[in-house]
C-alpha cells in the first residue's frame, strides 16, 4: 500500500546531525563503518512511522503495533549488503527459512543514507529481519557495486512512501496468492526478498481475496448491465470501499484486485460508493 510520508519532526536534524559526522569521518579515514558505529535514534520516530502506516507493516500490510513491538527499518542497508542467490521457503507453522542463500555485494552498504528521513520505514520483524536483512535489489548488475553517493542506482524493492504504487507491480489471485503485476521487476524483487508470498501471509489473505474478487466481479457485471441498479452499484463499492479503507490490514491487496477487473482509479470506486448519498 502506498502512504503519505510523515513530516520531518522539528528536532530530525539536530538529533542526527552528530551521529552523521561520525560516520563520515570513519568513511573519510578509509574504514568501512560497522552496525555499533551507528547510534540508533531511528527507533524515536516510531510514532510517526506508525501513524502514517496505521501501524501496518510497510512490506507485508499486516498489523504491527498491536501484536509485536516492529522496527523502524532503513530501506537500504546502512552497513553491509547481500544479494539473493536462493529465496528459500518458510517453514510450516513457523517464521524460519528453509534453503534461502545470500551473498555479501558491499560492506559500506547506504552508510550515507542511514539518518537520512525518506529511508526509513516501520515493518514487521519477519519481513526486516527473517526476510529483508540486509537485501537491497537494484536494477542493475551487481558490478554496479559499490554504489555511493556520486554513483547511485536503481532500487527494486518497492517502498511504501516511494514514488511508485505497489499496487502498479503486484497482483492476488482467489486466494490470496501474490505475483509480480505484469512480471513487474519490482514485483518479483519484493516478494522474494520480504517473502510476500509466504505461506503465513497467503493464509491470512485468502478469505478476504476471495470475498474481494467476488464482489468485483458482482460489481463489473452490475455496471455492465443495460438498466444500472444504481443501490447494487453503491452496496458493492460501499464493501470494497470500506475493505480497501487505508486503515485496513491488506488494503493494497483489495485496491489491487479491484483495479484487475476495473482498471480505474481508486478515487472512482469511491465515487460509486457515494452514488446515493447527498
Amino acid at each position: 500500500m502506498h502512504f503519505e510520508r510523515p513530516s520531518i519532526p522539528a528536532n530530525f536534524s539536530a538529533d542526527t546531525a552528530p551521529h552523521k559526522a561520525t560516520i563520515q569521518a570513519i568513511i573519510d579515514a578509509g574504514s568501512a563503518p560497522t552496525s555499533d558505529d551507528f547510534k540508533e535514534v531511528w527507533g524515536t520516530f516510531k510514532v510517526e512511522f506508525g501513524k502514517a502506516q496505521h501501524n501496518k507493516c510497510g512490506y507485508c500490510e499486516q498489523e504491527v503495533i498491536a501484536g509485536q513491538p516492529g522496527d523502524v527499518e532503513h530501506y537500504a542497508p546502512k552497513t553491509n549488503v547481500t544479494d539473493l542467490l536462493a529465496r528459500g521457503t518458510e517453514t510450516e507453522n513457523s517464521a524460519s527459512i528453509k534453503g534461502r542463500k545470500i551473498e555479501a555485494v558491499s560492506v559500506t552498504g547506504y552508510w550515507w543514507q542511514a539518518y537520512e528521513w525518506e529511508n526509513y520505514l516501520l515493518s514487521c520483524r519477519v519481513c526486516n529481519s527473517t526476510w529483508k536483512g540486509n537485501l537491497f535489489p537494484i536494477a542493475e548488475t551487481p558490478g554496479h557495486w559499490p554504489a555511493s553517493q556520486h554513483h547511485p542506482n536503481t532500487p527494486l524493492l518497492l517502498h511504501p512512501f516511494g514514488s511508485s504504487d505497489p499496487v502498479d507491480h503486484l497482483s492476488f489471485d482467489t486466494i490470496g496468492a501474490i505475483s509480480p503485476r505484469n512480471n513487474s521487476p519490482a514485483g518479483r524483487a519484493t516478494i522474494d526478498v520480504c517473502g510476500l508470498d509466504r505461506l503465513a501471509l497467503t493464509t491470512r489473505r485468502a478469505k478476504l481475496a476471495a470475498r474481494v474478487h467476488r464482489k468485483a466481479q458482482a460489481l463489473v457485471e452490475e455496471l455492465a448491465k443495460a438498466s444500472v441498479d444504481e443501490e447494487a452499484v453503491f452496496l458493492l463499492a460501499e464493501d470494497l470501499v470500506d475493505l480497501g479503507d487505508v486503515t485496513e490490514v491488506n488494503c493494497g491487496m483489495v485496491r489491487s484486485i479491484v483495479r484487475d477487473y476495473l482498471d480505474v482509479p481508486w478515487t472512482k470506486i469511491e465515487s460509486l460508493a457515494n452514488l446515493n448519498t447527498g
